[in-house]
């Protein structure tokens, strides 16, 4: 997946734009290990607000790497990754992990948790994860 530049094309050499994006990255990160898990990352296709456009009482507005879709009652802000390079197939829109149980009205829910992007993982951790306490026997106990 191509990466976002946090700054305007062209504005700065690519070597400063990743660092900047690092640093943005690490930071975010911190933030995140010392007690403010709700600023993690979720990303979903940008098809996700295909459904605002156009729909009577919504607003979807953008500038180059972030957007707002308003609704009658609610409004999400949101990154946008992966146009920089004009690979229209990998625009990904990303949100605070927050922002999905508080943000977004309970109706639409379901519909953003379709389009998100899931990095591989695996499927025996998340259910330990999802039902503490649960003993999962998938092979011999042993060293990495």
């Amino acid at each position: 997946m191509a990466l976002e530049t946090p700054v305007a094309e062209g504005s700065v050499t690519d070597a400063v734009a990743l660092a900047l994006l690092s640093r943005s990255r690490t930071r975010l990160l911190q933030r995140v290990a010392s007690g403010e898990p709700g600023l993690a990352q979720i990303w979903f296709r940008a098809s996700v607000l295909d459904r605002y456009r156009g729909l009577p009482g919504c607003q979807l507005v953008r500038t180059n790497t972030v957007g707002r879709v308003r609704g009658a009652d609610w409004r999400l802000d949101f990154g946008i990754s992966g146009e920089a390079t004009g690979q229209k197939s990998e625009v990904l829109v990303h949100i605070c992990a927050r922002d999905l149980g508080e943000r977004i009205p309970e109706a639409e829910r379901v519909h953003w948790i379709s389009h998100a992007i899931a990095l591989p993982a695996s499927v025996n951790f998340l259910a330990m994860q999802a039902t503490r306490g649960a003993c999962i026997d998938d092979g011999d106990l042993r060293s990495w």
